[in-house]
């Protein structure tokens, strides 16, 4: 009980420093909390005939848009992660943390709470603004789902992230796979617009991205007024893919290797 009690409070330090860093860095305010809302305001009028022709007839097009945009934004949390422990890195501090009394684990885990409730805390910052501008409803049931589902989003941009810290060299390699890579899964997945109205081959492939599986989630709860057992089955299938991405983490951290600010 001590060392989990340690183990906690070593965790919490960790976090705490990389919250003080985050408040000196409007980064993460803008990527996760600005763009996202101004995307979703210039573009849920353009889905709402989309919506309509797949017989939402009430809908104001939010709630395509804003899972779109809060699933797309999400993913570049997974960068957020990498940016924590090569700054270590840049500064010549990462040798310090590994020698002093903190675990590995403890370091890598307080890194990562910040981008994990920054993709929680994105998520339901978006839905009470289209709550609030496009009148978007959801029940008691569909706001458990809706938190349910945002857990299991953020558990897997974390862990994505974790990989990619571990097996990359440098931030240039991290900015292009996160960059490349987001536009890519959310494309698939259905963030810029219904999956059923795009080109079959698109439809076909399209439950191999993650982020389709977050997107469908939040669209039911949205559209169709589900509860958790409709999201259960994607909130699965995100989370497997993050034990996925740990164990593959796991596998890259097992060595040390070395890490560049640039190319």
């Amino acid at each position: 009980m001590k060392a989990i009690a340690q183990t906690l409070r070593d965790v919490s330090w960790i976090f705490r420093q990389e919250l003080r860093i985050a408040r000196r860095d409007s980064t993460i305010f803008a990527i996760m909390f600005v763009m996202p809302f101004v995307v979703l305001y210039l573009v849920a009028p353009a889905m709402r005939p989309a919506l309509i022709q797949q017989g939402f007839a009430e809908a104001s097009g939010a709630e395509q848009a804003m899972p779109g945009m809060a699933v797309l934004f999400s993913n570049f949390a997974m960068a957020f992660l990498a940016f924590a422990v090569f700054r270590e890195h840049t500064w010549s501090t990462w040798d310090r943390l590994m020698i002093a009394p903190f675990s590995r684990f403890s370091v890598l885990a307080g890194k990562a709470l910040l981008p994990f409730f920054a993709v929680v805390a994105q998520q339901l910052t978006l839905l009470a603004a289209a709550s609030i501008v496009f009148d978007v409803k959801i029940n008691g049931a569909g706001f458990i789902a809706y938190l349910a589902l945002s857990f299991a989003l953020a558990a897997f941009a974390v862990c994505a992230g974790l990989a990619l810290t571990a097996w990359l060299a440098s931030l240039q390699e991290i900015n292009s796979i996160v960059n490349i890579g987001t536009f890519v899964l959310a494309g698939v997945g259905g963030a810029f617009g219904p999956i059923e109205l795009m080109p079959a081959w698109i439809q076909s492939i399209s439950v191999l991205s993650p982020n389709f599986w977050a997107i469908d989630g939040f669209k039911q709860v949205l559209l169709n007024d589900a509860g958790i057992g409709a999201v259960l089955p994607g909130a699965a299938i995100l989370l497997g893919c993050a034990a996925a991405c740990l164990a593959l983490a796991l596998m890259g951290l097992a060595g040390e290797r070395e890490k560049r600010a640039w190319a």
